[in-house]
């Protein structure tokens, strides 16, 4: 009694549950069983529509013009406005991708470009196995790849806001 009057918290074991006809619900059992028959009818909502009524409700149909307008890709103007409107410090989406990495996507753009705008030699060896019923032979090649910037075609649109 005390406990109530102050406020803390009470056992859920001593609440006192009743039946749809105002009856005290004593047991465990009839308890869950009341819990149970509660949230089957909060749930389970009766249908008042016949079914065959949302089968007969057509799409509305959009104008060609309308369609193919919202077929287009976004435009640049568009993607500057939206990421403009996001903000930042917000969990990714389903890609992984997260606001801060768009907004900064120039940034990386000029590191990237510094890295790789420079002509490198890469030397790499391959080998090639030669094998008949008597023998196995392993002959190595030494191979000369020039590595330019393969990148340039990915940032050659300048897109992202500074």
């Amino acid at each position: 009694m005390i406990r109530r009057l102050r406020g803390g918290k009470t056992r859920i074991e001593n609440m006192p549950i009743l039946d749809k006809q105002g009856n005290l619900l004593c047991s465990a059992g009839e308890r869950l069983e009341r819990f149970k028959e509660y949230f089957n009818e909060l749930l389970n909502a009766k249908v008042i529509i016949d079914p065959t009524t949302a089968n007969t409700i057509q799409p509305k149909n959009i104008s060609p013009t309308e369609k193919s307008r919202q077929e287009k890709p976004p435009t640049i103007m568009e993607v500057k406005t939206a990421l403009k409107q996001m903000k930042s410090g917000k969990a990714p989406g389903n890609d992984g991708i997260t606001v801060d990495l768009l907004k900064n996507m120039q940034t990386l753009k000029q590191l990237s470009n510094n890295d790789f705008r420079r002509k490198r030699t890469v030397s790499m060896s391959s080998t090639t196995t030669v094998s008949s019923e008597e023998s196995t032979c392993t002959v190595a090649k030494k191979s000369r790849i020039d590595v330019e910037d393969s990148f340039n075609d990915l940032y050659n649109k300048d897109i992202f806001l500074d």
